[in-house]
Parts: C-alpha cells; structure tokens; sequence
C-alpha cells in the first residue's frame, strides 16, 4: 500500500497491542531487503511502515515488496519516523534504520519489557557486510560496545513517544 504521508496522517488507526515498527529509507536498497527480511521473521506481529524520502535506487519497490504501508515524507530520518509514528500509532512504537538486521525475538521482548513497566528500550546495533567499510564500522562500534553514551532507544510507549516528540519541538 502506498500513501503519500501527508494524506494519511491525518488519518487516525486503531490503537491495538501490536507495535508499530516504521522504517526511515532513502537510497538503501543495498541492505533494505535484508532489513525487511529479518522484519518478516519477527515472532511477535508488527505494523511495518516504510517512510521513504525520494530513493532513485529501487528502494521504493523493496518496501512495496515487503512492508505493510509504504509513505513517502522526509526530509531527514527523525521527520520520517515521526511521521509514520503518527500516521499508525499503536501502544509501542519502534524505529529501525533501513541497514538494521533484528533477530527473530527483539520486537517479543521489547514488548515483555514495556509490558513491565519500561518507557524505552534500547537495542543495540551491530554492523554487519563485507569489505572494507563494513570492518571499520565493526572496528569503531568495538570502541563503544554497551556504552549508554552511544546506544539510543529503539522501542517506546507511545505516550513516551509523544512527550520525546513534544520536548524535540522546543529546541
């Protein structure tokens, strides 16, 4: 399904236990199908939006291959996941970058978590690919492993959400 984000997110959807999971993309078709792949493999159902900022690689075709609701918005990450957040709101909402691979469990026990009390959820990141580039990113995040410097929370109950987007806005 593909909206443009402005026309939906006015709209309101129903509020229900699965989270929902919004994708920013721009240019990622390299790793995106891999992302929505291990987005697929979830064993906790999820609402998996797409926000993509005006890709001329084939981006947008992955994600009409495999997420549930493509949106077109930008004009950078943060505007894009809050505008599919808006657009779908559910009890939690979760963000992933478009080069991100989840094991099957991550969005299950981030929903134990909040459903015991946890505003957020971090999840940590780790790289993966082959060649050069990839073994410097894997050779930087070995320097800040589990550093809460670094990590940034992932998950959140939308009333978490909501306060976050609303403190952003006095900046």
């Amino acid at each position: 399904m593909t909206a443009d984000a402005q026309s939906v997110s006015d709209q309101s959807a129903d509020t229900g236990p699965s989270p929902t999971v919004v994708v920013p993309t721009r240019n990622a078709a390299r790793s995106f199908a891999a992302c929505l792949q291990s987005l697929r493999a979830q064993a906790y159902p999820c609402r998996w939006v797409v926000v993509d900022n005006d890709s001329g690689d084939g981006t947008a075709v992955i994600a009409e291959q495999g997420a549930d609701v493509v949106l077109h918005g930008g004009p950078e990450r943060s505007a894009q996941r809050n505008c599919g957040a808006r657009a779908y709101p559910a009890e939690i909402v979760r963000s992933v970058d478009a080069d991100m691979l989840l094991v099957p469990t991550v969005v299950a026990e981030a929903m134990a978590a909040t459903g015991h009390g946890a505003g957020s959820v971090v999840v940590p990141e780790h790289t993966v690919g082959s060649g050069f580039w990839a073994e410097v990113r894997t050779f930087e995040r070995s320097f800040y492993d589990s550093s809460d410097a670094i990590e940034a929370a992932r998950f959140f109950a939308w009333d978490v959400f909501q306060l976050a987007s609303v403190a952003s806005s006095w900046r």
